[in-house]
């Protein structure tokens, strides 16, 4: 009668078990980590993606109308008839319009103006998601007073001699795009700056605008489902993000925070503006358009309308 045969079996031992979990925990860490390093690419990708079409609509605005378009509220609520909107007043020269009913952000820059808010996607004639960036968080859009102005708009544009190569933000005859030299032949009246970091080189005196996103981690981005109606008061943040940390200076400068108070409102601080490649302090994606750069854009796209139809030169 043949004999059975025995099979020595057992379990794994507690050891071995825990190697398994370690294991299985790495790959499944190595996994979360790859599946979140995709998605914030894919993220940034489409907030480059939407940012292009963003200059393009506003470079079509400009070849059009010979000036820039002024931010739209940032707090405007989705569906509003005013979402999307330029914040403007119509008066001569034009200036755009913070005031109680608007979070819109405004600095005084010794004769001109820096206006914050977001992009004005129905004013442009791009759909209304284009405000919000790949990480859902509403765009800031930043421009100077001087550039959203015209011949039309401005009676002044340029003054009797008809030299339109000067910068000097406290004469209105200057108060226009084709009036508005490159850079700053007034040194006491401040243009926006973009700069490597905080207190670092400056990159470039010419921009005309700044478009920013705060990237993934948001911070003092207005939200997507911002409703100005919602809040109490200007400025709330029930509508934004919260602030970046204090030690944060290059983040809290393109939210244009002071940070002798490290306070973060409607009232900007200074005209400066910080791009860098992200890291892991900072990752805002901040682009702008020099004024020379503008110009040379808008001739050889659309017919030399700058220059031809607007009177814009190089300066």
């Amino acid at each position: 009668m043949p004999t059975k045969k025995k099979f020595n079996i057992r379990g794994f031992t507690l050891l071995e078990l825990s190697i398994t979990l370690v294991i299985t925990g790495i790959i499944a860490v190595g996994y979360l980590s790859y599946k979140q390093f995709n998605l914030d690419n894919t993220a940034r990708a489409e907030t480059l993606r939407r940012i292009k079409v963003i200059e393009d609509a506003i470079l079509l605005s400009l070849a059009k109308d010979g000036n820039l378009p002024c931010p739209a509220n940032p707090s405007e609520a989705i569906g509003s008839t005013l979402y999307g909107v330029v914040g403007m007043s119509f008066t001569n020269p034009y200036m755009c319009n913070p005031h109680a009913g608007n979070d819109l952000g405004s600095m005084n820059l010794g004769g001109d103006t820096l206006y914050y808010g977001t992009i004005p996607t129905n004013s442009i004639g791009i759909p209304s998601e284009y405000m919000i960036d790949g990480w859902g968080n509403r765009f800031g859009y930043a421009v100077q007073r001087t550039f959203i102005n015209n011949q039309t708009s401005s009676s002044a544009c340029t003054n009797t001699a008809g030299d339109s190569a000067q910068d000097n933000h406290s004469n209105f005859a200057y108060f226009c795009f084709k009036g508005q030299a490159s850079g700053s032949a007034n040194l006491s009246t401040p243009d926006i700056q973009i700069l490597n970091r905080a207190g670092g080189s400056v990159i470039s005196n010419d921009a005309v605008y700044v478009i920013i996103s705060y990237g993934p981690n948001g911070y003092g981005a207005y939200l997507r489902n911002s409703d100005r109606l919602s809040s109490t008061s200007d400025g709330s943040n029930t509508n934004r993000n919260p602030m970046p940390p204090t030690a944060n200076d290059d983040e809290q400068l393109n939210l244009g925070c002071n940070p002798t108070t490290d306070s973060c409102s409607k009232t900007f601080y200074s005209p400066q503006f910080v791009s860098r490649p992200p890291s892991s302090d900072f990752d805002d994606i901040v682009v702008y358009k020099d004024r020379n750069q503008m110009v040379n854009e808008c001739n050889a796209y659309f017919n030399n309308a700058c220059t031809n139809k607007h009177g814009i030169y190089i300066k």
